[in-house]
């Protein structure tokens, strides 16, 4: 019996060796594991700040649009001009026979007269012309005739109202500002 546990101890005394030698690898596994996990830790903590300032600049953004909103339809209700303006985007929509014969592109200009000069003004502000990245005039007809000619039609719609834009906006821009507006 002693001798089957001298030999039950040697065997145990050669793993024990065996796993004394595998330690300084498992431990050198070990803090490659750590380092990795800290530097994924570090990457997680910099998207996260990263997350951070974006979602900051996204509601700054979001209040700046809802601002513009709310000062777009202060400056129409103080000039007693009528529009409808979308509380998501901005947008302004304008019916189009106050604006346009039917099957036309001619401009009935006494409309735009009173709204551009109030739209450009707000959205030119300096508070507000800094998040401007455009401004985009679309032209809409009806559903009278075939998609190419209503297509070609809504095309000369909205150029003669950016051409008008164009025209009239020394009557309410300064030299500065219609330059900024050549950007856009």
């Amino acid at each position: 019996e002693l001798a089957e546990k001298d030999s039950q101890l040697s065997s145990q005394d050669e793993q024990l060796d065996k796993q004394k030698k595998l330690l300084p690898e498992l431990a050198a596994q070990l803090k490659e594991q750590q380092a990795t996990l800290d530097q994924q830790q570090s990457d997680l903590d910099e998207k996260t700040s990263l997350l951070a300032t974006q979602q900051k600049k996204i509601d700054n953004i979001i209040g700046v649009k809802a601002d513009v909103i709310e000062a777009l339809q202060k400056e129409f209700a103080k000039n007693d001009v009528s529009v409808d303006i979308d509380a998501q985007t901005g947008a302004l929509t304008l019916n189009a026979n106050v604006m346009f014969d039917y099957d036309q592109s001619d401009l009935g200009k006494a409309e735009l007269a009173n709204i551009l000069p109030i739209y450009c003004k707000v959205l030119l502000q300096d508070d507000y012309k800094k998040y401007l990245a455009e401004i985009i005039i679309d032209g809409y007809t009806d559903t009278d005739g075939d998609y190419d000619y209503n297509l070609e039609l809504s095309q000369r719609r909205s150029l003669a109202v950016a051409q008008y834009l164009t025209e009239i906006r020394e009557n309410f821009l300064s030299s500065d500002e219609i330059s900024d507006l050549q950007n856009y």
